[in-house]
């Protein structure tokens, strides 16, 4: 069964949080087995559709991924992890969701998330943006996520390929760029907010 979220929206004002970073590639080991581990939890685990783009696993069920949950142990992470987020293509719509800012409350601070490519995402990334023209998002007061009024406000400043997995600062504006319909990638997600000690457990190439 799954379910779907019903968004309320409301408006905040746009303030990224640590606008010189914006990702690095990680190493996983065991990477292949964990993707097919993962694959395998989209088909037929209970999952949250909070969007047409966006699939919310949370916890409990991803004990099923063992490689997943050692590797989470091995980096001190485990005792963190939330929940999975898959993003995926809708259908013609290939280009995904439009620019959007990721859990953002002035409480919250910065975000992460530790994104792990799955399907056909060798030739997609993730862009981020420049200061927007309005500095006012529609904010989606249930999952916290602020998503741009008018798209063609915004200008891009960065990508990150997915040829590997990478750990993204999702406080900026930024959106999928995606060039395959069956595209998938996965983002594990972490609270409280991971500090910088426990990013430094994580391999940074």
């Amino acid at each position: 069964m799954q379910h779907k979220h019903i968004i309320t929206f409301s408006k905040i004002k746009y303030a990224p949080i640590n606008t010189d970073w914006f990702y690095s590639y990680i190493y996983i080991p065991n990477l292949s087995v964990i993707q097919e581990e993962l694959l395998i939890l989209l088909r037929t685990a209970q999952y949250i559709r909070y969007t047409d783009y966006y699939i919310n696993i949370y916890e409990p069920n991803v004990v099923k991924c063992p490689e997943l949950m050692q590797y989470l142990d091995k980096v001190q992470l485990k005792h963190k992890f939330q929940r999975v987020l898959f993003s995926i293509t809708n259908g013609a719509d290939a280009n995904g969701a439009p620019p959007h800012v990721d859990s953002v409350t002035p409480l919250t601070g910065i975000k992460y998330s530790l994104n792990i490519p799955l399907i056909d995402a060798s030739d997609s990334y993730t862009i981020w943006y420049g200061k927007i023209n309005n500095d006012e998002l529609l904010y989606d007061i249930n999952t916290f996520t602020g998503w741009v009024k008018d798209k063609t406000n915004v200008k891009e400043i960065e990508r990150v390929q997915y040829t590997q997995p990478a750990l993204l600062n999702t406080s900026i504006l930024h959106s999928p760029k995606v060039n395959s319909a069956s595209r998938i990638i996965c983002g594990l997600r972490f609270w409280p907010e991971l500090t910088d000690e426990e990013i430094l457990r994580i391999q940074i190439l």
